[in-house]
């Protein structure tokens, strides 16, 4: 039991302390300085505390964040604190990290080439509990493998592994860690270098633009009389960027050039050279191509990735298509099978600033932009650079003496009778055609109507309209099994309110009337107002079936998650709003009316475009991948509700008028969006890094994340990505092994495609277990993995021969680049075996040069130390073929 006695005395003393200065500064009339050893009285408390905790193990999860708690040179509060507590008798200490230790340390400028070692041996003498027995057998063991690793040459032949295996028992008994290689023997096995052999081509326009920023830069320069203080040549920028000069903010050369605008000289060279510039005119008409190669000025990498992250009508899709369609995806997903987000590193801060506002621009220009959008009755000129933004929101609810939109209803409610006509995993193992499903919905909904005697309601007064957003209701009310569980959701006032009220903090008096209306349709239906019955209805409600994100939501929350009928309406109804709200955007409205130029009101054109997207797969999938984090419905539409919320954000772009009159001109970014500009010690820095990492994981948009060195470690984007683009090489290996680590994860998108392609002709009726059609492929993929294979197989690692992770470095013909990639990924191969080692540089340089490559993988067999338990039983011996650990 605890003395709340101790606790209460510290707490005495720590008020004491406070309220004295207090009062004795007013007493004196002026602040009064008593040194308060605050750090005495933390460390009291911490004693206290530290008698009070009883536990029989201590488990410290992505340790790596606090390695003072267990370096022994440490005399932080914190460390000592730790060892206390780990030292008590009987306490276990469980380290958890994947990155434990800096795996490999280079000589480049900000390594000493120790780091691996140092670390390494930090965390080993920590598990060993100091014990010098231990440690010193290890480090026998360990120099004698290091120099034996260093006498290997072409005519090595057999190999002694006496060395190897000693520290192997050594640290088995206190490290477990598989590696990936003990998967699969090629490390890159996942991976395709999709432009290893197709080198970047500049143009004239790549040169010119940089002639035009290296002359004001040399101008500069000639007024900088310290020659250390003179600007670099603006190279490196004019390869990375179109007009870097509009997005150099923050950067030394925009400083100076800014510090120098009004010198006339300045003034006049930078006049002359308008074309170094962006041009926002051109952009506010679209007429600015940001990826044409064409234009004047752009830029190869730039254009080379611009029409890669925009293949596959990207800019025509509002989500991923999904890993599993249950029926062939049609009109702008056609073709878009296999497509992915793309992840983008760069050293440059520029980079990630330029790629998101010029992409999403770009978007913009072929949707918002494109002349086939816009409706007979808007008569604006498109232009980028405006108050009110076009085209405005269709789905809004006016009230014109009375509710004058209630066909947003046909997206929003979630009706039972019509999610019941459709069973998505049958569809999908019958292989039928969107058509011919749509063809038999549409006979059971005509069956529906007749039997529910839905005609009663007809009047010649009313609206045949009404009919498309009343039927689904009153198939509903009409239906005993189910009335009851509808007026029970319909009525949860409160709740409702908050489904509907999205981005607001409240339900506006127009939408409030409209729900009202559609409950008192529920009561009291013959005051509805419906006209004669139009002849289209059970195919316009077969539409609805399949697409209509209410109907939608509420199959897909039912499947996954069970739970109350009117809990899931509820849900249902709130997700539908969200897709409501993605609808009202500007850049979607114009998606959908290029995907569906049929001339059909829009809510008809948004029910459309989410059937031939198979929206209910894209859910489903999704669900499956939030049950490891939400254990609840509730829980899951928190965060679906968030994968809609990410806020667009606009980021300064000079032109040269902006930048000579001290203005600022922005762009929105909402196709692609960056990482790295973002303070994350500030709250709201930190909110918005984690809004966009919890976005970039779901299927909608951003489709690109351009992001620096803050992305690369500790960050999973894995989820809707199989793509990652190397804008600059990392100087450490394994930089770039932890860059590509982010996409390739626990059930990434790379391991469903390839797990959907693979098993999903396999499958049959017989193995349908699961509500979750995803977990019986995964059951299946299992039921193929080898006795004594890593449990990686296949939520982590798949045999891939269609989808891989692709490796995107666009560098130009002759560049260092290729020579340095080939250098990492030859590195990649065998730095393991300088686990543990120090001098790790050496020892990879000697292999590298005195062992050919086929000698490499015998040797990396033999000598390389593997800690994975399904390598070896308890008593650390080699694993028997037949033996399971």
């Amino acid at each position: 039991m605890c003395d709340i006695r101790d606790f209460f005395l510290v707490g005495l003393m720590v008020v004491w302390s406070k309220q004295t200065i207090s009062r004795m500064s007013l007493f004196f009339h002026q602040p009064v300085h008593f040194k308060i050893e605050s750090t005495q009285l933390r460390k009291v408390l911490a004693s206290l505390c530290i008698n009070y905790i009883d536990a029989d193990l201590f488990i410290l999860d992505e340790f790596q964040r606090f390695r003072d708690l267990i370096d022994e040179d440490k005399d932080s509060e914190a460390a000592i604190i730790a060892r206390q507590i780990f030292s008590q008798p009987n306490a276990r200490v469980l380290l958890l990290s994947a990155t434990p230790f800096k795996a490999f340390t280079g000589n480049s400028e900000d390594e000493s080439g120790e780091e691996h070692y140092k670390e390494f041996r930090t965390v080993l003498n920590f598990l060993f509990q100091s014990d010098r027995t231990c440690i010193e057998e290890y480090e026998i063991h360990r120099q004698s493998l290091f120099k034996q690793l260093l006498s290997i040459n072409s005519s090595a032949e057999d190999i002694d592994t006496t060395h190897k295996d000693a520290v192997e028992k050594l640290l088995r008994r206190v490290i477990c860690r598989t590696e990936r290689l003990s998967v699969s023997k090629d490390h890159d096995a996942m991976t395709w270098d999709k432009w290893r052999n197709q080198p970047v081509m500049p143009t004239a326009a790549d040169v010119e633009n940089f002639i035009m920023a290296d002359q004001l830069v040399q101008i500069m320069n000639e007024k900088i009389k310290r020659k250390a203080d003179q600007l670099h040549s603006p190279i490196e920028f004019c390869k990375s960027a179109p007009y870097p000069l509009s997005f150099l903010d923050d950067y030394k050369l925009k400083r100076e050039l800014k510090s120098r605008r009004s010198n006339p000289e300045m003034h006049s060279a930078i006049l002359a050279r308008p074309n170094a510039w962006i041009d926002h005119q051109q952009i506010d008409t679209f007429s600015f191509v940001a990826g044409d190669n064409g234009q004047p000025f752009a830029n190869a990498r730039f254009s080379r990735v611009a029409e890669e992250v925009l293949a596959q009508n990207a800019e025509l899709l509002l989500w991923v298509p999904p890993s599993l369609p249950y029926y062939p995806i049609s009109g702008a997903f056609e073709g878009s099978t296999g497509f992915s987000k793309t992840l983008i590193f760069s050293a440059w801060l520029m980079v990630p600033r330029m790629l998101a506002s010029l992409l999403s621009y770009e978007v913009e220009r072929r949707t918002i932009g494109h002349p086939n959008i816009v409706d007979t009755q808007e008569q604006e000129e498109r232009r980028y650079h405006t108050k009110k933004r076009h085209p405005v929101p269709q789905l809004v609810y006016r009230d014109e003496n009375g509710p004058a939109n209630m066909s947003n209803f046909t997206l929003l409610y979630p009706s039972i009778s019509l999610a019941d006509t459709f069973d998505p995993v049958n569809s999908l193992l019958s292989g039928k055609s969107v058509n011919d499903l749509h063809s038999e919905i549409s006979k059971r909904i005509r069956r529906l109507i007749e039997e529910s005697n839905l005609k009663q309601y007809e009047t010649d007064s009313g609206e045949p309209s009404r009919w498309y957003w009343a039927a689904p209701l009153l198939l509903d009310k009409l239906n005993s099994d189910i009335t009851g569980t509808v007026n029970e959701w319909l009525n949860c006032k409160e709740r409702v309110h908050n489904a509907f009220a999205a981005e607001k903090k409240e339900v506006g008096r127009a939408k409030a009337l409209h729900f009202e209306q559609l409950v008192e349709t529920f009561n009291n239906p013959a005051n509805a107002g419906l006209g004669k019955m139009p002849e289209e209805l059970s195919n316009v409600l077969a539409e609805s079936a399949l697409g209509a994100p209410g109907i939608v939501s509420l199959r897909a929350f039912r499947r996954q998650y069970g739970g109350e009928m009117d809990e899931n309406c509820l849900h249902a109804f709130s997700l539908a709003n969200d897709f409501v709200t993605l609808f009202k955007k500007p850049e979607s409205i114009a998606a959908i009316r290029l995907s569906v130029p049929d001339r059909l009101p829009y809510w008809h054109r948004c029910i459309r475009y989410c059937r031939d997207g198979c929206v209910q797969a894209v859910l489903d999938e999704y669900l499956h991948l939030l049950r490891a984090d939400c254990e609840d419905a509730d829980e899951a539409i928190v965060r679906l509700r968030a994968s809609f919320n990410l806020q667009t954000t606009s980021l300064n772009v000079d032109d040269l008028d902006t930048f000579m009159n001290g203005q600022t001109r922005k762009l929105r970014c909402h196709f692609a969006t960056e990482l790295g500009n973002q303070r994350l010690e500030t709250e709201q820095g930190g909110k918005r890094a984690s809004n966009i990492r919890q976005v970039f994981n779901s299927p909608f948009r951003p489709f690109v994340l351009a992001t620096t060195s803050i992305g690369q470690e500790g960050l999973d984007f894995h989820q809707y990505c199989r793509k990652i683009v190397h804008w600059n090489l990392p100087s450490n290996p394994i930089d770039l092994e932890q860059r590509e680590g982010r996409i390739n994860r626990f059930k990434g998108h790379v391991i469903r495609q390839q797990i959907a392609d693979k098993y999903m002709p396999m499958l049959s009726d017989d193995d349908l277990s699961e509500n979750d059609i995803w977990l019986d492929l995964f059951k299946l993929a299992q039921l193929e993995r080898e006795e004594g294979q890593s449990e990686l197989i296949p939520f982590w690692h798949v045999e891939t021969d269609k989808y891989k992770i692709e490796r995107l470095v666009p560098f130009y013909p002759f560049s260092r680049d290729r020579a340095k990639l080939s250098s990492i990924l030859k590195t990649l191969s065998i730095y393991r075996l300088a686990f543990g080692q120090p001098r790790q540089t050496e020892l990879v340089e000697h292999l590298l040069k005195h062992v050919p490559e086929d000698q490499i993988e015998s040797i990396r067999e033999n000598l390389m130390i593997d800690l994975s338990p399904f390598k070896y039983v308890a008593n650390g011996t080699p694993k028997d073929t037949k033996t399971v650990f």
